[in-house]
């Protein structure tokens, strides 16, 4: 059980040791202090001074596993002023110097100052110094609880707006964006040869309305691409449905093995619009989060992807319930479960379609051949192979189109043991496809 507490000054050397653990194989000290040994020096002595002259002027906080320190963060108050040279040498930086040598403590010094200019020139902010768990606690989800449900709380009692930050390492940058932060500022350092990045982050805090981004970067494939050169439909679902997974797999919350417990998450719509579709040599930047409120019967998943330059390719939302398969219904998402994604109320459209329906006369009725390939973990089509399959019912003239718009509403299963259908038809530029099975309507898809 993990409690949060604010740091006594009988607890600093645990603090001073904890982060000089930490810190050792940062490039943000190792570049300056190659040398092992007196880079540790240097650490414990720094470490040991910042925390003295900061105790009683900021917010130190530790994270204890019963009588374990295992993580510490330093929060500074917009009102916090750096204490000055004369102060860090009375307090008896000169040991510093010594440790970790002159001419390098200055340079890193001076990197120090510089590095942090961005995060101190942001009104009004709190500056989230250091947050540090201890190494052989690292992935544990620990600095993500600590700034869920210590930090950001913190920072909002006090009527704080805005968290800043900046980080030299790209494991922290993942991290940090994550859990909500996003990048104001690039910067990079070079020192004797070694070049390393400097990265301000800044976190909004509006109550409830903070919450998790999941954040990933992916390439796509060489057969994520059509006859035509286009990105294939489905293809371009699976990448969004893979970083929802992910983010998953970080709420621990795994789909797969939920679904061998009986609790299975059904998805019950998609809806996309293209601005731009991806180019097979390019970086897709996701942003994913969920929305809503537990308990309930209905949750959403938004997505926002991008390219390297920031440009906006494409935003989605899909629709999940939760489905107790033993009892053969819907279940209601309880407060924990949904809790566990950091929910935002971000939502990235604005207005709400109307349903969509099956063609009540369709144009053209096609049958389809179901393969092993198309059967998922849970014994049916996998959500993303209905985009296929609505395209065998597609003329060749619309096929090679890109669309800019598709929605698609499952509203029941396909198995193996089926005879399937697809009925299409076209109306105003906008194509539906109907997948049925048995005679019965089990998706429709809209393509304009």
């Amino acid at each position: 059980m993990i409690r949060y507490e604010q740091i006594r000054r009988e607890d600093i050397p645990a603090c001073t040791a904890l982060a000089a653990r930490s810190f050792m194989d940062y490039e943000y000290f190792a570049n300056y202090f190659p040398d092992a040994n007196r880079r540790r020096r240097f650490l414990e002595k720094m470490l040991e001074i910042e925390f003295r002259l900061c105790f009683g002027q900021t917010d130190i906080w530790g994270a204890w596993d019963g009588d374990k320190l295992c993580a510490v963060a330093l929060l500074c108050p917009p009102e916090w002023v750096k204490p000055s040279a004369w102060q860090y040498m009375r307090a008896g930086y000169g040991k510093v110097f010594l440790a970790g040598g002159i001419r390098r403590v200055s340079d890193w010094d001076d990197m120090n100052a510089e590095a942090m200019k961005p995060c101190h020139a942001e009104k009004n902010a709190w500056y989230l110094s250091s947050l540090t768990v201890d190494a052989d606690q690292e992935g544990q989800g620990i600095g993500s609880r600590m700034l869920r449900e210590c930090l950001v709380p913190r920072v909002r009692s006090r009527g704080g707006k805005r968290l800043v930050l900046f980080t030299n390492s790209e494991d922290n940058r993942h991290f940090y964006e994550k859990n909500g932060f996003w990048l104001f500022r690039e910067e990079s350092y070079s020192y004797r040869g070694k070049t390393m990045g400097s990265w301000s982050y800044a976190m909004d805090i509006r109550g409830e309305e903070q919450g998790m981004i999941w954040q990933e970067e992916t390439k796509l494939r060489l057969n994520d691409f059509d006859q035509y050169g286009n990105l294939r439909d489905e293809a371009l679902f699976q990448v969004l449905e893979s970083a929802g997974s992910h983010h998953s797999d970080y709420a621990n919350d795994s789909v797969i093995a939920g679904s061998q417990t009986g609790i299975v998450w059904i998805l019950s719509e998609w809806r996309v619009r293209i601005t731009r579709r991806p180019r097979s040599n390019e970086t897709l930047h996701i942003n994913t989060w969920a929305r809503g409120k537990a308990p309930a019967a209905m949750i959403y998943r938004d997505f926002i992807v991008n390219d390297d330059e920031g440009n906006e390719l494409l935003r989605a939302e899909a629709a999940f319930v939760l489905l107790d398969t033993a009892k053969g219904r819907l279940t209601r998402i309880t407060e924990e479960l949904f809790q566990a994604y950091q929910p935002r109320e971000q939502t990235v459209f604005d207005d709400k379609p109307g349903r969509l329906r099956a063609p009540e006369v369709p144009q053209s009725t096609c049958a389809l051949s179901l393969r092993r390939s198309d059967i998922d973990y849970n014994g049916h089509v996998h959500n993303t192979r209905y985009l296929d399959l609505a395209h065998e019912a597609l003329p060749e003239e619309i096929l090679r189109k890109q669309f800019e718009q598709i929605r698609v509403l499952y509203s029941k299963a396909v198995t193996p043991q089926d005879e399937v259908t697809a009925q299409y038809t076209e109306e105003n530029g906008v194509s539906t496809v109907a997948i049925l099975a048995n005679g019965t309507v089990c998706a429709v898809l809209e393509f304009q």
